[in-house]
């Protein structure tokens, strides 16, 4: 309690400053619902109970340790309530229940005026309203004073907006005097705006009250002003080594002894929580993660409960995936990785090691992997399909559907293709893509350390003429003829060895499953919204495959291609083709039905496609216009640099290619000569990747 720690602390020369309270306030008064959320009150008698945990005899009262000033005020008013919040020689018994404590205010929104946000978030339109609201309420109306009592502790208790008048009350004198008394809080490059909120009066009489007290001002409902607060509490940084997701830190910081004093934290060490968030990860918000464990709880960071000040706890981070589980258990339902998340996710986990999937952000990359994996590839069945029956996507879109039941029946009956009907490609073949011999050998570089390609080369009989390819790791003679079993010992000539690169197992189950553009569905979203300065992004995390059911039943309720997890605790699931084609109408009503499933809050399709291949059920919104959704095309996933700049519009849609900062336009010879440039890089920056940094400087 903070009588604990002011009977503990050192008293000023001058003494503690006199707390007003408006404990006589008279409740009849017009403004004591003003008075009461703004200074608030103190307990006369405290609880035998607290006393004795706290150290303190019996009996003790505030008004023994600090001046109190409880009596109400002359002229109260608009000018007499600002004053006393700006009075330095006084402080509000609201303030001392934060003493030593330093108070949050929760964040403001964009810079600019009408900025709209990226992505759909809880709490805009508060965030952008900012402090700068006054609660107009009828005179002893409990309603508004539990709302204005919320804003200010949300806004941290500020020396001005957020206040309360009484409708009776000359209003818009009340708000012109706070106007240019500055009450207000302006940031960022856009006028400040005031706003009129109430529980109790009228929307119509609130829009009359702004009208009369100037353009500044704006009513609003209630609701939109509302956000969770930040709390009060003593910021400390210490530097944490992570084994297995588990870290040692001690009990009590220096700082929190230093602003408390050792003697209250001994004697209050067990009330008190200690949340750790590392820099850059605070979480999002989740009942089953708040609420999971009494060892290992998370309310924005991990909750951790401090023994004394001279142990050591230990601090358990969680997974993102728990995390993703915590926010679906929320709604009621389970989680688990599907077979082409799973594969997705070892893409994304091999390529941030050698600097992204960067690589593969061409279609001529995308062609060079169709032909690496084609015999196993969906498309490419649905490809053939096409050309025997003369079928244009354009002119029956419908035939996804039919050619998806003739595939399934196919392979129940079909066995899996040998070896020898899988596509290789040559060197030759990579460089005609790229047209650049240091850009060939960098994009197969990259692939073969990413696992996605077998070198070897295809070796001739000479006695049956039979042709067969072999990995480098078997390429050492003699070979034995697969055709007719003969021995050959001179397999290749004097003088060079022309190698031929096919699939590995990973790149053939990637492109049979679609698991590709998964990935680079995933890499856009979180690249584009990756925070800066160690701030928090709106997307906390994602997963590129998600199966979805319900705890007690067996069969799942729909699939997720990418599902994110918003910062905010809400979810954005998507649906990935790689062909335009393959999404229908079907595809398009489960998405909307698994969205509402999980209760998201935007939803997005993607493909490789370029948007000119892409039909008008691209454009159709899975929820009915009910939520935000976006349409990814191969505009939007090859783009090199995705960044959310000002004035962009990064997730609309596009017909061309876009430059870096997606304001201006960009060729398609542009944007693969970009790539090309990326993989000259890329060989050089292979050469001294792992060397000190020291040794790279020129």
């Amino acid at each position: 309690m903070p009588l604990a720690v002011l009977a503990r602390m050192d008293r000023p020369e001058q003494g503690f400053r006199t707390v007003r309270t408006a404990n006589d306030f008279e409740l009849s008064h017009p403004w004591a619902i003003a008075y009461l959320a703004a200074w608030g009150r103190l307990p006369t008698e405290l609880d035998p109970q607290h006393l004795r945990l706290s150290g303190l005899r019996q009996g003790v009262t505030y008004t023994d340790i600090i001046p109190i000033d409880s009596s109400m005020p002359a002229e109260p008013g608009a000018v007499d309530l600002l004053a006393s919040l700006r009075d330095m020689t006084t402080m509000t018994a609201a303030s001392l229940s934060c003493v030593r404590l330093g108070r949050a205010s929760a964040p403001t929104g964009s810079q600019f005026e009408g900025e709209p946000p990226t992505f759909p978030l809880r709490f805009h339109d508060a965030r952008e309203c900012g402090p700068n609201v006054v609660v107009v309420y009828e005179p002893g109306n409990v309603e508004d004073l539990c709302l204005l009592w919320h804003l200010r502790a949300v806004h941290g208790l500020r020396p001005g907006l957020p206040l309360g008048v009484p409708v009776t009350a000359d209003v818009a004198a009340a708000l012109s005097r706070w106007w240019s008394e500055f009450a207000m809080h302006s940031w960022g490059l856009r006028p400040t705006k005031g706003y009129l909120v109430s529980a109790s009066v009228s929307m119509d009489t609130l829009r009359d009250l702004a009208s009369s007290a100037g353009n500044q001002w704006s009513a609003i409902s209630w609701p939109q002003v509302l956000q969770p607060s930040w709390g009060c509490g003593i910021g400390s940084s210490e530097v944490a080594v992570f084994e297995n997701g588990r870290a040692e830190l001690l009990g009590v910081h220096p700082s929190e002894v230093a602003a408390l004093g050792n003697e209250t934290v001994e004697q209050s060490h067990r009330s008190l929580e200690l949340v750790v968030t590392p820099v850059g990860g605070r979480l999002p918000p989740s009942r089953t993660l708040a609420t999971a464990d009494i060892s290992a709880r998370y309310r924005g960071g991990t909750v951790l409960q401090i023994g004394g000040t001279r142990e050591t706890t230990t601090l358990r981070w969680p997974t993102g995936f728990t995390v993703l589980d915590g926010v679906m258990r929320d709604r009621g339902l389970r989680c688990s990785p599907s077979e082409p998340g799973r594969l997705a996710e070892t893409l994304l986990s091999r390529a941030d090691r050698l600097g992204g999937l960067g690589p593969l952000l061409d279609p001529g990359s995308q062609e060079l992997l169709a032909r690496l994996g084609e015999r196993h590839g969906m498309n490419w069945f649905k490809r053939q399909l096409r050309t025997v029956l003369n079928i244009r996507d354009d002119v029956d879109a419908s035939i996804e559907e039919r050619l998806g039941q003739i595939e399934a029946n196919v392979e129940q009956r079909a066995s899996a293709p040998s070896e020898e009907e899988q596509g290789d490609i040559s060197f030759e073949d990579v460089r005609r893509v790229f047209a650049n011999t240091t850009a060939a050998e960098a994009w197969l570089a990259w692939a073969d350390e990413m696992g996605l390609v077998l070198r070897g080369t295809q070796i001739r009989c000479h006695h049956c003429t039979a042709r067969f390819w072999r990995p480098l790791a078997e390429m050492s003679p003699p070979i034995t003829c697969r055709g007719c079993g003969t021995m050959i010992d001179r397999p290749f000539g004097y003088n060079t060895v022309k190698f031929r690169y096919r699939g590995s197992e990973l790149l053939l189950r990637l492109v049979k499953s679609d698991a590709i553009v998964h990935a680079l569905a995933y890499r856009f979203l979180t690249e584009l919204l990756r925070p800066n300065f160690n701030e928090v992004g709106p997307i906390f995390g994602g997963y590129p495959g998600i199966t979805v059911n319900r705890p007690d039943q067996r069969d799942p309720l729909g699939e997720a291609d990418d599902l994110f997890v918003m910062i905010d605790g809400g979810l954005g699931v998507g649906e990935c083709k790689t062909r335009a084609a393959g999404l229908t109408s079907e595809e398009t009503e489960k998405l909307g039905r698994l969205a509402d499933v999980v209760e998201a809050s935007w939803t997005f399709t993607a493909t490789l496609d370029r948007s000119s291949a892409c039909g008008p059920q691209w454009r159709v919104s899975p929820s009915g216009g009910r939520i935000p959704h976006f349409s990814l095309t191969a505009e939007h996933l090859f783009d090199l640099a995705p960044i959310n700049t000002v004035g962009s519009n990064p997730l609309g849609w596009r017909t061309t290619y876009m430059a870096t900062g997606g304001h201006e336009p960009t060729s398609e010879e542009e944007h693969h000569a970009q790539v090309v440039a990326m993989l000259r890089r890329y060989e050089e920056w292979s050469r001294v990747r792992d060397l000190p940094w020291w040794r790279t400087e020129p």
